[in-house]
């Protein structure tokens, strides 16, 4: 799940699934850290509210398990809360190591 800093303030929310894993970018982001998951089911989504079950995304979010079955890495950068609007970026690849990673 994606939370932002305030409740209920606007967060700009991009989320990309890949096949290979992307470059790493660090400009423009305040933090930028990576972790590993298996997806048993074959799809990996973002959650919606645990209280609600709802979500407030307006729109669908891609299945981030872009082969199935397999372990996958997520990249998941923030912009620093000082912006006008609160930025995210959340990047699915495929990969095995469930070792968090902390670039920024």
């Amino acid at each position: 799940m994606v939370l932002g800093h305030g409740e209920g303030d606007p967060i700009c929310l991009t989320v990309q699934a890949m096949t290979t894993p992307p470059p790493l970018r660090l400009k423009g982001w305040g933090k930028v850290v990576e972790i590993g998951v298996k997806s048993a089911s074959g799809t990996l989504l973002l959650p919606n509210d645990p209280e609600t079950g709802e979500s407030d995304l307006g729109h669908d979010v891609p299945n981030l398990a872009v082969r199935g079955h397999e372990g996958y890495r997520l990249r998941i950068h923030a912009r620093e809360a000082d912006t006008p609007v609160e930025g995210h970026l959340v990047i699915s690849f495929p990969g095995n190591s469930a070792k968090a990673k902390v670039y920024k």
